[in-house]
């Protein structure tokens, strides 16, 4: 039933969480069976119909999991994740839209290795920021927020500069989207912060675009009420 799938998705993924805090290891194949769970779940359909939504929410919480605990996931498997993030964070259930950018984030900082995936992860993010509906920029820009500094460092002024542009009022009234200059304000705060963490960039070169670019971003999010 929903509720069973429901339960387990979630209960799967406290049990990994659990077991690394009390730093018990896991056999491997209860693992590979773990990996599998999300391809398994797309092949059979369960996002559709009744109970579709709560099924997208617990699979994020669970790849959340998967990523903090570094469940091994072959590469295809890896693909198919990153592909049912991208779909949840253009759902337009906000509380889906939070839960993947969290699990894409946790999912970047583990799988996107440095050089392999962090272009892409973080320029699929920009383009669906400055080209997407309104869903997907409400969602990337949220998706932002929790990606490592490893992964933003080699765009940083760009990220910066296109979720400054992103909250901004532009007189278009589907470009002016509350929610979605809303979420690009929380991960103007979120980025700016984590650019400042070892592996981010230079101190003197972020504080010169804090003063130029975010600064002044925050203090018209501060006079605007719509977010």
């Amino acid at each position: 039933s929903l509720e069973v799938r429901h339960g387990a998705l979630v209960g799967i993924g406290e049990l990994l969480l659990g077991a690394q805090a009390a730093a018990l290891a896991l056999p491997g194949d209860a693992l590979a069976r773990v990996a599998r769970i999300v391809p398994d779940i797309e092949a059979a359909q369960l996002y559709r119909g009744k109970g579709g939504e709560i099924m997208r929410e617990a699979v994020c919480f669970l790849v959340s999991a998967m990523a903090r605990t570094a469940v091994p996931l072959p590469a295809e498997v890896q693909a198919q994740i990153h592909k049912v993030l991208g779909v949840n964070l253009q759902h337009p259930n906000w509380v889906i839209q939070r839960a993947a950018a969290e699990a894409f984030g946790n999912f970047s900082r583990e799988y996107c290795a440095e050089g392999q995936g962090s272009v892409d992860v973080v320029l699929q993010c920009l383009e669906q920021l400055h080209g997407g509906s309104i869903m997907a920029r409400r969602g990337f820009a949220l998706a932002l927020g929790p990606l490592p500094a490893h992964l933003l460092s080699k765009h940083w002024r760009q990220v910066l500069g296109s979720l400054g542009a992103a909250s901004r009022l532009i007189g278009d009234e589907e470009r002016d989207d509350a929610e979605a200059r809303g979420n690009a304000v929380s991960s103007l705060s979120s980025v700016s912060q984590e650019l400042g963490r070892p592996g981010g960039c230079a101190a003197e070169e972020l504080l010169q675009e804090l003063d130029s670019c975010v600064l002044p971003c925050m203090v018209d999010a501060l006079e605007d009420y719509t977010i």
